[in-house]
């Protein structure tokens, strides 16, 4: 069954061939409404809504803002130009935004959803979706699942939700939260922000200057170029600064890390209120440096690490016991504030 309405004027659908059907009229806000077929169905350059029912449908919208609404079935959907929504529904679905600011819906199902250009904003909800924002300033949602997403070029947010993810931010100022389960995000250019959640994660920061939060969970989190700040989290962490002059930050808690600065002027940061003794071994076992905290004015106290490797042993202000040890190559100092 096909029913055509619209708030303006008349639409009808015509047949482009015997395998396709079109929506032709004169005015705007065109309405179609389909069941039971699986023929290619294409919108007009007006602001359509177009919904299917049960099928392997192909929606094409044209231009216009166009609203496509896809139930059950295996569809492909393509908004084409203007800023579409798009609701896919069960299934598992391909869309595509093409031109304009797109806000789409992959709904259930394992998806994929293009945005192209424009400013999309992209939520694959359940299954295990492929959610690429393309070009604009995207928000993508990859909800429960196993999902992949890049976001592509301009400044994006991802979050990627519950599920074992893949991230590739890829261009621009990216903020990635990749949630629960063990993910791999690659910040790749600019200067990202990057939240691992928990799990057993691993993080590359590629280019610019990162911020690489490990959260609970046994990780490998690696700066590479630029000045980066890398926090390892709960868990027994792996932190590798790359080149530039980088922060890694440790606190009681984090577990037993092992930090390697790499080349430029790396600095392990550490808050002083619960340690107090400090001592440093060199790659032999042998005390390099020992001492209590002793606060500056400022808060803060410097210790020159004249050694290219070791281990950083702290102690509790109060009962003495050890809370920290950290293995290192490739600090210049430990900054305790």
């Amino acid at each position: 069954m096909v029913k055509d309405r619209s708030n303006s004027s008349a639409a009808t659908l015509v047949p482009l061939d015997e395998d396709a059907l079109e929506a032709v009229a004169g005015g705007a806000n065109i309405r179609i409404v389909f069941d039971d077929l699986n023929l290619p169905v294409h919108g007009t350059a007006e602001s359509d809504r177009i919904q299917t029912a049960a099928g392997n449908d192909t929606v094409d919208g044209h231009g216009g803002n166009d609203t496509i609404l896809s139930s059950h079935g295996n569809d492909v959907v393509d908004g084409g130009d203007g800023d579409d929504s798009i609701l896919a529904g069960a299934g598992h679905d391909s869309v595509y935004g093409e031109d304009g600011s797109d806000v789409v819906n992959a709904g259930a199902g394992n998806d994929l959803v293009v945005g192209g250009a424009g400013n999309d904003r992209i939520d694959g909800d359940a299954g295990n979706d492929t959610l690429r924002g393309d070009e604009g300033h995207d928000t993508l949602t990859g909800g429960a699942g196993n999902d992949a997403l890049s976001a592509g070029s301009g400044n994006d947010l991802v979050d990627a939700g519950s599920g074992n993810d893949v991230v590739r931010a890829e261009e621009g100022d990216d903020t990635v939260r990749a949630g629960d389960g063990d993910d791999i995000v690659h910040g790749m250019e600019g200067h990202d922000r990057i939240e691992a959640g928990d799990g057993h994660d691993l993080v590359t920061g590629g280019a610019g200057d990162d911020r690489i939060d490990g959260g609970a969970g046994d990780d490998s989190l690696h700066g590479f170029e630029g000045d980066d700040t890398l926090t390892g989290g709960a868990g027994h962490d792996l932190l590798s600064g790359g080149s530039g002059n980088d922060v890694i930050t440790w606190q009681t808690g984090d577990g037993n890390d092992t930090i390697d600065g790499g080349a430029g002027q790396d600095v392990l940061q550490i808050p002083a209120l619960y340690i107090d003794g400090v001592t440093v071994y060199d790659a032999n076992g042998a005390v390099a440096w020992h001492g209590n905290y002793t606060s500056h004015g400022d808060g803060s106290y410097t210790i020159p690490l004249d050694v290219p490797s070791g281990t950083i042993v702290l102690t509790d202000p109060w009962t003495g016991a050890e809370v920290g040890r950290i293995a290192f190559s490739g600090l210049e100092s430990i900054l305790l504030r």
